[in-house]
């Protein structure tokens, strides 16, 4: 009799030094690519929202014959008055062969990488080539690390991050320069980030937009990590009907859950049958940037073979290095 594989645990201190930034793009790039050739298996995801959180349960495989995973946590945004981190799940791992619990994974640390990793696939996708100014609005944990991750796959000259809370900002500024060789300076206002900026990322959890079509330049691509839910909208109408391609992580998903969709099509501004895949552009299917006059968005929501392609290769790697402790069989 074989037995199965012992279920091993990986926290969030294991997967920082595993899901380094080049292994989190690559895996994010497979995710998608997966998606855009039809071989990657991704349900509905569940979310479950109330006064003051959503609960969200996502579940994928990076193909029909891998293991499947499933994430299940909660986006509480009042957490960070208390310190504590405003997104927390736990990633399940199961063995392809036995259909047994293969890993556990801190998803917490899993969604931050992989949601900026998948930004980065985006932008390099999606951005002009001589991109080189980045504006981030939001300075928690996100928009810390999509600084970081875009600066992975542009020649960045300059970013510039805004925040209402100041003291916030100041310290994601300064958690950035130490691993960037552009020049990061905190905006006093949003408009002042975004002013001439090649790329705009907006990382907030806010019900109402906080970029204005008037404030992008023409040739921005502007990546929404916030309007991840329905009653979330970073991103007014106007630029929606201004941007040459609206660019999602998944249509079926986008179409329900994505806030600056849903208000586009809702006042008229956006067509559902005009919005792109982010897998179709990868693999050539469809083509977003046509010119490098045009503005360019990518609503990301967030899905489930974000985490199944992340945790793939986070296991991977781990085994191969000795990472993460075994739980008793």
């Amino acid at each position: 009799m074989r037995d199965a594989p012992p279920t091993l645990v990986l926290n969030a201190s294991d997967i920082e030094e595993i899901f380094t930034p080049d292994i989190a793009i690559a895996s994010q790039q497979e995710a998608f690519e997966g998606l855009g050739r039809g071989t990657a298996v991704q349900p509905e995801r569940i979310v479950m929202t109330d006064d003051h959180s959503d609960t969200f349960c996502y579940a994928a495989k990076v193909s029909p014959t891998s293991g499947g995973v499933c994430k299940f946590g909660a986006v509480v945004p009042g957490n960070t008055a208390h310190g504590l981190p405003s997104i927390s799940a736990t990633v399940l791992v199961l063995d392809p062969e036995y259909g047994t619990l293969a890993a556990i994974l801190d998803g917490t640390t899993v969604t931050t990488m992989r949601t900026a990793a998948a930004s980065a696939v985006a932008v390099r996708a999606l951005a002009r080539n001589d991109s080189s100014v980045l504006a981030v609005i939001g300075a928690g944990v996100q928009g810390v690390a999509h600084a970081h991750l875009i600066g992975e796959v542009l020649d960045l000259s300059e970013i510039r991050i805004f925040s209402p809370d100041e003291a916030q900002c100041r310290s994601a500024v300064d958690a950035v320069a130490a691993k960037t060789a552009a020049r990061v300076s905190v905006a006093t206002s949003a408009a002042e980030a975004v002013r001439d900026a090649d790329v705009i990322v907006t990382c907030t959890t806010s019900s109402t937009p906080v970029l204005q079509s008037t404030e992008v330049a023409d040739g921005a691509t502007v990546v929404s990590v916030g309007s991840f839910a329905a009653d979330r909208n970073e991103l007014d109408t106007s630029l929606m009907k201004r941007a040459a391609a609206v660019v999602v992580d998944h249509l079926e998903v986008a179409k329900v859950h994505a806030g600056s969709v849903r208000a586009a099509v809702a006042d008229g501004a956006l067509e559902l049958r005009d919005v792109q895949q982010l897998g179709d552009v990868l693999v050539g299917s469809a083509i977003a940037r046509q010119d490098d006059s045009q503005v360019i968005v990518y609503n990301t929501v967030g899905i489930g073979m974000q985490d199944a392609a992340a945790a793939e290769a986070i296991l991977s790697t781990a085994r191969e290095m000795g990472r993460g402790t075994p739980l008793p069989q």
